[in-house]
């Protein structure tokens, strides 16, 4: 079992009102506890300094970091399983939970998510994204590989003031090696929009399909 020691500093910019501009800096120190080389817990405390840019008032308040993450490896069937998850209370609490899951040539995803992102528009504005992710990727020997992405993700500005809205992403993609130096790509993609506010229309809507051949020059 070991331990190891940081020391961590970030900054955040946004906007939570039409008016209202901010910044943040963040600071801590923070351990991580070694259980073993794929398991540890991690733990860091600090302040975060919430400040308006419009009219210089600011907060402070405590800022706190969980991690876990753990990592199984099966000899029958030879797999491996690793399971994490990360909580940071700060301006706005966020948290990350994620599953991987890898069996020979297949490799397997599933997460759920809540961070904040500048999101765009008129004015841009902080947002909250709650969202939940699945990906599979399917090795065919050494020339093909086929990719499966899906994620759904719900948008709220941190103020309540902007619309609320939802996101789909659907992403397929197959790849093959003609030869060593070529490799060809057939994929499909699509977005789908929804605002609450008009009572789930799709508001944008956007279907792709792609062909492509890269070369690499030696």
């Amino acid at each position: 079992m070991t331990q190891s020691y940081h020391l961590r500093y970030y900054q955040q910019d946004g906007q939570t009102t039409l008016q209202t501009i901010f910044r943040s800096h963040s600071g801590g120190i923070g351990f991580r506890h070694y259980f073993s080389p794929t398991f540890f817990m991690g733990l860091e405390g600090g302040m975060a300094r919430w400040r308006a840019v419009t009219d210089e008032s600011f907060k402070i308040k405590a800022m706190l970091r969980f991690e876990i993450e753990n990592q199984l490896n099966f000899e029958k069937p030879s797999s491996q399983l690793k399971l994490s998850f990360s909580y940071l209370e700060d301006i706005e609490s966020q948290w990350l939970a994620a599953m991987d899951y890898s069996l020979k040539s297949t490799a397997f995803r599933i997460d759920f998510s809540r961070e904040l992102i500048l999101g765009s528009g008129l004015l841009v504005h902080t947002v909250a994204r709650r969202a939940a992710g699945v990906q599979l990727a399917q090795a065919f020997g050494q020339k093909a590989d086929l990719t499966l992405k899906g994620t759904y993700a719900a948008y709220q500005s941190i103020d309540g003031d902007h619309p609320r809205f939802k996101t789909y992403r659907g992403e397929a993609g197959f790849n093959y090696a003609i030869v060593p130096w070529l490799k060809a790509r057939v994929g499909y993609s699509f977005f789908i929009q929804d605002s609450w506010k008009f009572g789930g229309l799709h508001e944008f809507a956007r279907n792709q399909a792609t062909l492509s051949l890269t070369g690499e020059i030696p």
